[in-house]
């Protein structure tokens, strides 16, 4: 397989639980195939497949007994919640940032045509700051 073919979606921690060891000597993760024959299936492999070939370790996930699935469930559902939480709040701060950037950016502009108004008269008599934005 290659990398665009799968994608892990759990930690080391349920191969840890259930004793197994790639070739590397470390912990296989859950990955799903990506492949037109196995989409969807699930299967442990190394972790460092697509960086070092040396290493063949794979298994079918459904081979090995699977327990506490629930509690894995449950908790990667807290955890999306959590996420969504942490985008919103993303989000808000995101806007609260363009607005005051944005009143920045007005009141720049409006120092600046009061200081070239106030500094060049001559601006002023000759039409050139009543155009707007200093003739720009």
């Amino acid at each position: 397989m290659s990398s665009q073919s799968s994608w892990s979606c759990r930690s080391r921690t349920t191969a840890e639980r259930k004793g197994l060891v790639c070739g590397h000597g470390i912990p296989p993760v859950l990955r799903v195939a990506g492949t037109k024959e196995n989409q969807g299936s699930r299967f442990w492999g190394c972790p460092h497949y697509d960086v070092k070939k040396e290493c063949d370790f794979f298994v079918w996930a459904d081979q090995i007994q699977e327990g506490g699935g629930e509690e894995e469930i449950t908790r990667l559902q807290r955890k999306v919640k959590s996420l969504k939480m942490k985008v919103k709040a993303a989000e808000s701060k995101m806007k609260v940032a363009v607005v005051v950037g944005l009143i920045g950016w007005v009141w720049l502009l409006c120092a600046w045509v009061h200081y070239s108004t106030k500094m060049s008269p001559s601006l002023v008599r000759s039409g050139v700051v009543s155009r707007g934005l200093g003739g720009l």
